[in-house]
């Protein structure tokens, strides 16, 4: 890390430079000074690498504020696809610029190798509280780590409290809810966990639940027979 953050400012440095010099960017300067065959190949190598990380920055950027404001992910990502590009200014040539760029090229990349460091001590961190001490561990699909296998009971758990709590909910949606919507065999995965089939865990719920309304509307009963 430390190696990676001079080089990473450096280049990120040099092509603010071009840009505010040439008032074009990398791909217009490449096509001015070099054969067409080469402007292609970068063009084509800029626009995956740059499609994907912005992608990526902006997805991550709506997670983040989903997180901090309790609004839609997916709301959050699209305000800022369409404020991002409104609020990007036109850069000036001078000084101050340029040592705006170089303020703004060392802080980001810093922030940036900070960031990736931080999750890199934390992965290891949970490996090695999990009782991961080799890498090579989790390539071998033997059994699976401590931590995913808790997580997985804490989903399930949340299931089974959602469905508790409101049984007639929509099965679908409340695993979707419970961050199971991408995990095969959820319903044996149930069964396993609390020992009783999905049809019937909703049915006896559902009863209760009947069972609950029955009582509160009429607290003289002594039990609520349903028809079969």
């Amino acid at each position: 890390m430390p190696l990676t953050y001079p080089l990473m400012s450096v280049v990120q440095v040099m092509c603010a430079r071009i840009g505010l010099v040439t008032g074009k960017g990398l791909a217009a300067n490449i096509k001015a000074n070099f054969h067409p065959w080469v402007i292609t190949v970068v063009v084509a190598l800029l626009l995956l690498a740059n499609t994907l990380n912005i992608a990526a920055d902006v997805v991550a950027m709506g997670e983040a504020a989903h997180l901090v404001t309790g609004l839609s992910h997916l709301q959050m990502t699209t305000l800022f696809v369409v404020v991002t590009p409104l609020v990007s200014l036109k850069p000036s040539l001078g000084k101050r610029e340029f040592r705006r760029v170089a303020l703004d090229s060392w802080s980001g990349m810093l922030f940036s190798n900070l960031t990736a460091y931080f999750i890199i001590l934390s992965t290891a961190l949970t490996l090695h509280v999990a009782g991961v001490r080799d890498i090579k561990l989790l390539q071998k699909p033997p059994r699976p780590c401590v931590l995913w296998r808790g997580l997985q009971e804490h989903r399930l758990n949340k299931l089974f409290v959602a469905l508790t709590d409101q049984p007639r909910q929509d099965l679908g949606r409340a695993i979707r809810a419970c961050g199971l919507a991408e995990t095969t065999g959820v319903l044996a995965l149930f069964e396993q966990e609390f020992g009783i089939d999905m049809p019937l865990f909703l049915l006896t719920c559902r009863r209760a639940a009947d069972d609950r309304l029955f009582r509160l509307a009429n607290p003289e009963a002594e039990a609520l027979v349903l028809p079969s």
